[in-house]
């Protein structure tokens, strides 16, 4: 067959026809795309409308690019701080405005199905109007419709039930699609495997068109939808490092953490403490920054970086060694998954108090052997010590007048040793207290009475102190006034005899309050040549005493009668020179 004969089987459209049919094709995707005439003048009208439609389309290519980079933009700033009412609020005016549409809200989920957010209207320029609306009060209406997943278009006002709200000719839903659907509490999932959190309703611009385009406004629905969902998952990476943050404060163990390159990148205030740094000086500085703190808590850390393995339960000390404060120190390794992968978690707690413990129950261990010691002895020199009294009172009977003064001087001494052997006893004692109400300033004044006399010899006196609102209300304790008069009497006894001649004794009370706790505080004050610091520790040990002949038993007795009230018996240095012993007592503002 010749080439003319397959031509006319087959034909070889012309120019026009062949632009003719690329027409019809771009038609289906550019509606507004104009037709092919048969004319001249028909082609021209063709190059001008396509010209036309070019320039129209590169406007809305310059202002959609525009938009992008306003809600870029805006996405960065509301992420700095994602409150939600906040970027409601913003959106509604961010969508009114910049896609110039009549009437725009975004509304988020609430409690119970019903809906909260913003409505930013033309003419009302920069101001949103709040809007809350129950459950109850969108059910049955295109809200509703919308909140359940399915997209809303020429909604009727007509059709609304009464006292309802008016409902925009479009609302869509806006699906979030991370990871916090499925949650316990979260909405139900739609047919895409999504969950409706809130909607979009528009009113389009009748005048310029806006927002009449379907495939328009589903990409501002899914704009909306994205932007909200970054929101929220940083608002929920800001309440997690938050929780992070509160725990490890409320944590008692100090806590450091390293990443894979060495790096200081978390401390808590317990650490800090500890270590007795800032965290300005502290937080993104080299491990080895703590080399001059503790060289053996960097050495564990770096070792724990290096073989990957975990050290538990070490001890080690933060400063220098046996001088310093002991810890117990745990390092652990993070899993490869976590965001700082390649780091470590180091904690550690101060073994201070238990060291404390430790040794206070070792002093009372060997102050109840020697308590029970001592009462065996007691009980054991009691007996030949009465016997020993009797036959002096049979022998004082038979010698002359003259004798009777060498007899004087043995029955004290056989007091003074009865004084002791009692003494030793009380401890052992466990007679209830006879709690009464009294007034600190009675109980002070029976005390002053009592070693007046010792206080004439030694030419020393009393200076009374009372707080100032003693005038208004007296001071009351709830104590066994016998033997906490005791204690008060030994107290002011051991001030006065360590007091030079001409000095005051000062003695007051007051309200305070101990490790927030209220307590009331009895104290007395000499100007004495105080107490050195290394014997200060051992003051309520049995028969250790700083003064020439004294038994050492005075305040080891007052510290047991202190202790039954449940308070607490303190002998310290006093500011100035001197010496001050308190009485802390538990009780309210009485």
């Amino acid at each position: 067959m010749s080439r003319s004969d397959q031509s006319a089987f087959h034909p070889v459209p012309d120019g026009t026809t062949a632009l003719r049919a690329r027409l019809d094709d771009l038609r289906a995707l550019i509606p507004e795309l104009p037709a092919l005439g048969g004319s001249e003048n028909d082609a021209g009208a063709l190059c001008l409308g396509l010209l036309d439609l070019l320039e129209r389309k590169q406007r809305h290519l310059i202002q959609d690019n525009v938009r992008l980079v306003a809600l870029r933009e805006l996405t960065e700033n509301l992420l700095r701080d994602p409150e939600e009412e906040r970027v409601l609020r913003t959106v509604s005016l961010y969508l009114q405005q910049a896609h110039g549409l009549t009437e725009v809200m975004v509304l988020a989920r609430a409690e119970a199905g019903g809906l909260r957010g913003y409505r930013a209207r033309s003419g009302v320029s920069g101001i949103c109007e709040a809007v809350r609306w129950s459950g109850e009060t969108v059910r049955g209406t295109a809200w509703e419709t919308a909140l359940g997943g399915e997209s809303v278009y020429h909604a009727s006002e007509e059709e609304r039930p009464a006292g309802t709200p008016i409902p925009l000719p479009v609302i869509l839903p806006i699906r979030c699609t991370d990871a916090e659907r499925g949650t316990e509490g979260s909405p139900a999932q739609d047919q895409q495997g999504s969950r409706t959190t809130g909607l979009l309703a528009i009113r389009p611009n009748d005048r310029t068109g806006a927002g009449s385009d379907p495939l328009e406004v589903e990409q501002l629905a899914f704009q909306v939808a994205t932007l909200l969902e970054s929101v929220r998952h940083q608002q929920r990476k800001i309440r997690d490092r938050r929780f992070r943050e509160c725990l490890m404060e409320a944590m008692e163990d100090g806590l450091v953490a390293v990443d894979g390159a060495g790096t200081i990148t978390a401390a808590n205030r317990a650490a800090l403490g500890l270590l007795g740094v800032e965290t300005t000086s502290l937080v993104g500085r080299p491990l080895a920054t703590l080399n001059d703190r503790s060289s053996m808590l960097v050495e564990v850390c770096k070792r724990c970086l290096e073989e990957r393995a975990p050290r538990r339960h070490q001890e080690i000390w933060i400063g220098a060694p046996r001088r310093g404060i002991p810890v117990n120190l745990s390092v652990i390794p993070l899993d490869d998954d976590l965001e700082d992968a390649g780091g470590i978690v180091a904690t550690f707690s101060d073994l201070r108090p238990l060291r404390a413990m430790e040794e206070e129950l070792r002093r009372l261990d060997r102050l109840a052997a020697l308590g029970r010691f001592a009462t065996a002895v007691a009980h054991e020199i009691r007996n030949p010590l009465a016997a020993i009294g009797a036959g002096v009172d049979f022998l004082a009977s038979d010698l002359s007048n003259e004798k009777q003064s060498d007899l004087k001087l043995l029955r004290s001494e056989i007091a003074r040793l009865d004084r002791i052997v009692a003494d030793l006893l009380e401890p052992a004692r466990t007679q209830p207290l006879e709690l009464r109400t009294v007034t600190a300033q009675k109980l002070v004044q029976r005390a002053c009475q009592t070693v007046e006399p010792l206080a004439r010899d030694r030419n020393v006196r009393f200076d009374v102190r009372p707080p100032a609102e003693e005038t208004f209300r007296s001071t009351t304790l709830d104590v066994d006034p016998n033997r906490m008069l005791q204690v008060l009497v030994n107290l002011i006894r051991n001030a006065v005899e360590a007091s030079p001649p001409g000095q005051a004794i000062e003695i007051g009370w007051e309200r305070s309050r101990g490790g927030g706790e209220p307590l009331k505080r009895v104290w007395v004050r000499d100007h004495g040549p105080g107490i050195p610091e290394k014997e200060l520790e051992h003051l309520f040990e049995p028969f250790f005493s700083t003064k020439a002949g004294g038994t050492g038993l005075g305040l080891y007795v007052s510290n047991g009668v202190v202790e039954q009230h449940g308070g607490r018996l303190r002998v310290e240095a006093a500011p100035g020179g001197g010496t001050r012993a308190s009485i802390d007592l538990p009780g309210g503002p009485r």
